[in-house]
């Protein structure tokens, strides 16, 4: 049986990528969990996420070829989850990755086993630290705090709330108690 596609989902400034990569020593020496670096369409960032970045005319020929399993488009940039997922989830690896909410429906279809974890936080917080990371301006800024999006996206999935509202530790230990409570 395939393992479980953990989809982390949540707006802009909520700590996404922090929490997942607070979480990934914890569960990456289990042994029982891959985390898959994103292609994206953005230059490279050393303060920002490890992803392997690519033009947009490259990434839309990797597209066509098959290159990836789940891709969509946020914020003027293109996102790819490479196909070599699907090797991963078959050898009994389960798979945690930032996606689009909007990109869920599509995870729910591709993958046969899927939960969604939610990353919150308030506004402030959320507007405070996009500030911090220095990629949006101030105008930017308000727009993604500004964006509201309905849980439709969840369609008929479970979605766990995992809250960042507190210290980077507390959230990491929700989030690593949520996964693996999900993937016995």
């Amino acid at each position: 049986m395939a393992a479980t596609f953990f989809a982390v989902v949540g707006g802009s400034g909520v700590g996404k990528d922090t929490v997942i990569n607070g979480a990934k020593p914890k569960l990456v020496e289990t042994g029982a969990f891959h985390f898959p670096r994103r292609w994206i369409t953005r230059a490279p960032d050393p303060l920002g996420e490890n992803h392997h970045s690519v033009t947009p005319e490259m990434f839309d020929q990797m597209r066509q070829a098959g290159a990836f399993c789940l891709w969509w488009g946020a914020h003027e940039l293109q996102y790819g989850i490479s196909s070599q997922v699907h090797d991963q989830l078959n050898e009994g690896q389960n798979v945690i990755a930032n996606i689009s909410r909007n990109s869920v429906p599509e995870a729910n279809r591709t993958f046969p086993r899927i939960e969604v974890l939610e990353i919150t936080a308030g506004r402030e917080l959320r507007e405070a630290r996009l500030k911090a990371r220095g990629r949006e301006n101030q105008e930017q800024i308000v727009n993604r705090s500004n964006r509201c999006v309905e849980r439709s996206w969840a369609g008929n999935l479970t979605v766990v709330e995992i809250a960042n509202d507190s210290t980077i530790e507390v959230a990491v230990n929700r989030f690593v108690a949520a996964v693996t409570g999900l993937s016995d």
